[in-house]
């Protein structure tokens, strides 16, 4: 009964506070949007099912810029090509910020470059640009890692002996030895023990990021951390990944050559031993460790899905299939390995791949940004409440007993834990509707219908098209862009150059919707054919 009154009590002060917060709002040409209730917000009035569809709506309703309340978070939502190219290119600066997911928050303590802000982010982003640019980014040495892999692959294929198999897991190897060359300078054998691990704990972070409990962790997380439920093992994988991290960057630095880099950590401790005796520096081990964290949850999923949906939709059309095969056959050949010159000379190929990217829709939000400032847009005030980079996590996170959430049920915690995720939720998250930019009619003949003719001329060149953003754009656009391309391209090639995929039952059997979640959109499972060519 005791416990029962503290969190009435607890409400009633947080919702006291919530309309006092807000009372500093009048006056503030906010966006227009739906009335919210006291800590709920809107979303008993969102889809959970397909929150983006309501999100639509909404903005159909209050047009392109509309704010809306996702529990006490204020959430800014822009759609449309002019205004979300308006947001992240022509006022790319004021829109730089990024949101702080609670969930990663309490995962990566604020450290790496996914969710930081101000000089941790500039120095960190910077670094990473350059240092994939200087380790290979566009040149030979990185390619050859793609191409080895996709070698690896295709051997993965051919051990199916034209069964059927899942594409998932051997689409999942390559693109994760991809990026263990890159950071550890280390490819795993298939059948190893700690990269198998390594690809659970992944899958098990983004499917909880993805699903009700993370959007519940992120809308509450005051609440959520002394909850009991799935989300406690994001966390708990998370802190896997980072021990499996520290090992290896140890590793690098017992074995460290300083003019003889071999890999992104090598690059990262060299930096780190230049700047040892800055006192702003943003280069220590927590950030290293957390970028690499950051790496694998962006970069792995992100290439495997697409690959995989690629091939769903080969087989479902066949024809389609067909023409790209002959491109590749005039172009490559079948005695060499495909290269990234060939692109320019391979317009269908790359079409397939952009519209493929285009009807996945693989992150409809991008990843969610954070006004940073008091932003003037389009007649309207997008308000920051806090100043970043928002107070370091371990002034929060030393509130635990523990690195995991909280256990005690006392009425201070309770009360304590509640505030903090009010005073969490007060900057204006911002989220720019990538899908009003992919789906819009206005500017894709068939914006629902895989049709590769989206980005060919009348001469069968490929265009590109400026509402085409799936890695976002301006200062937060993704990092792993060219790489993410570099590798589609040269895994898809490699195998339609050697096989023809199909489904089991035929091409009519094959389900290719998707499955919607506010995160990412995800192709079902399915069973392929990989039949030599």
């Amino acid at each position: 009964m005791e416990l029962l009154v503290s969190v009435v009590l607890c409400a009633v002060v947080l919702i006291l506070l919530m309309l006092l917060s807000r009372g500093g709002e009048r006056g503030r040409a906010l966006p227009p949007g739906p009335t919210p209730l006291p800590l709920l917000g809107n979303v008993l009035s969102l889809d959970r099912n397909n929150i983006i569809q309501s999100f639509m709506q909404l903005c159909s309703q209050y047009g392109p810029v509309v704010t809306v309340y996702l529990g006490p978070q204020r959430t800014v939502l822009l759609e449309g090509e002019a205004t979300v190219t308006e947001a992240l290119l022509a006022q790319a600066e004021n829109f730089a910020g990024r949101a702080q997911s609670p969930l990663l928050l309490d995962m990566t303590k604020g450290y790496g470059l996914l969710i930081s802000n101000g000089p941790r982010w500039q120095q960190l982003r910077r670094f990473t640009l350059t240092c994939l640019r200087d380790f290979g980014m566009g040149r030979k040495r990185m390619e050859e890692w793609i191409v080895q892999e996709s070698r690896h692959l295709v051997t993965a294929l051919s051990d199916t002996h034209c069964t059927p198999f899942d594409p998932a897991p051997l689409l999942h190897n390559p693109a994760n030895n991809v990026l263990c060359v890159l950071v550890f300078s280390q490819r795993f054998n298939e059948q190893d023990a700690h990269f198998l691990r390594l690809l659970e704990l992944i899958n098990t972070i983004l499917h909880i990021l993805g699903g009700p409990w993370g959007q519940l962790y992120n809308v509450f997380p005051g609440v959520m951390r002394w909850l009991p439920g799935p989300h406690k093992h994001a966390l708990q994988a998370g802190e896997e990944i980072k021990c499996f991290i520290r090992e290896r960057i140890q590793q690098h630095r017992d074995t460290l050559i300083p003019h003889s880099p071999r890999d992104f950590i090598d690059y990262y401790l060299l930096q780190m031993d230049q700047e040892k005796d800055n006192p702003s520096t943003e280069f220590n081990y927590e950030n290293l460790e957390c970028t690499i964290l950051n790496m694998f949850l962006a970069g792995t999923e992100t290439v495997s899905t697409t690959l995989r949906f690629t091939f769903m939709l080969l087989t479902k059309y066949p024809h389609i299939q067909e023409r790209v095969q002959c491109e590749i056959d005039s172009v490559v050949g079948g005695d060499r390995a495909p290269v990234m010159e060939d692109r320019r000379k391979l317009p269908l190929t790359e079409a397939v791949l952009s519209e493929t990217q285009r009807l996945l829709d693989l992150v409809p939000l991008s990843v969610p940004h954070m006004a940073t400032q008091d932003i003037a847009f389009k007649g309207y005030c997008i308000p920051q409440v806090w100043s970043t980079p928002p107070p370091h996590p371990s002034s929060h996170l030393s509130l635990h007993h523990s690195h995991y959430p909280y256990t005690s049920h006392s009425q201070s915690s309770i009360l304590t834990h509640l505030s903090l995720s009010l005073s969490l939720s007060q900057g204006t998250m911002i989220l720019p509707i990538l899908t009003s930019l992919l789906k819009d009619k206005q500017i894709w003949a068939d914006p629902y219908s895989f049709n590769p003719d989206h980005f060919l001329d009348s001469q069968g060149n490929y265009r590109s098209n400026p509402a085409f953003l799936p890695f976002s754009a301006g200062k937060r656009s993704c990092v792993g862009e060219f790489l993410a391309r570099t590798e589609l391209f040269l895994f898809l090639v490699s195998v339609l150059q050697r096989f023809t995929v199909s489904a089991p039952l035929g091409p009519d059997s094959l389900d290719i919707n998707l499955q919607i979640g506010s995160f990412a959109n995800l192709p079902g499972p399915c069973m392929l054919i990989a039949k030599p060519r």
